[in-house]
């Protein structure tokens, strides 16, 4: 393990790309590491979360439903947050992950981020900006869809 590399980790990820080194790194010094082997079930669907969890390195398989109920898989590489939302609150996990081979995590507890955050109001703006980023581009997005929408209506009237 080392704090240069979970910065950088960090720093690449959407959530704490605007956040300050020095502030990454006491994040990366603080926060638990955990290491799974290939195959082990690391969260299970329904789990509460406590936190959410960075891949520092490996990779894992999220295995879940899609809006529909159909089952859906995917890939967590390098860099991947899961349960990002429990930083904020408890949340049961919406999917299962499991090792896809040895894998490297970096816990992120609730309870340190809102130490970490009252201590340093920074880190709060800059995931908070981050997020903000985030709504914008679902925003638009979802705007995108609606006039596509409005014109399909409008072609078959």
């Amino acid at each position: 393990m080392t704090v240069e590399r979970d910065i950088e980790v960090l720093r690449r990820t959407a959530l704490f790309a605007r956040v300050d080194p020095v502030r990454l790194e006491v994040l990366a010094f603080t926060a638990a590491h955990r290491h799974f082997e290939e195959g082990t079930l690391v969260i299970e669907r329904g789990q509460l979360l406590e936190g959410a969890y960075v891949v520092l390195e490996g990779s894992a398989v999220m295995l879940g439903e899609d809006g529909e109920g159909r089952p859906m898989a995917s890939r967590l590489d390098r860099g991947d947050i899961i349960g990002e939302t429990a930083l904020m609150k408890p949340v049961p996990a919406k999917a299962s992950v499991r090792a896809g081979e040895a894998l490297e995590l970096m816990e992120i507890s609730r309870a340190l981020f809102a130490r970490l955050t009252d201590e340093f109001p920074e880190l709060a703006l800059g995931v908070a900006a981050a997020a903000a980023d985030r709504l914008e581009g679902i925003s638009g997005a979802l705007r995108g869809l609606l006039k596509e929408k409005k014109e399909k209506e409008q072609g078959r009237v």
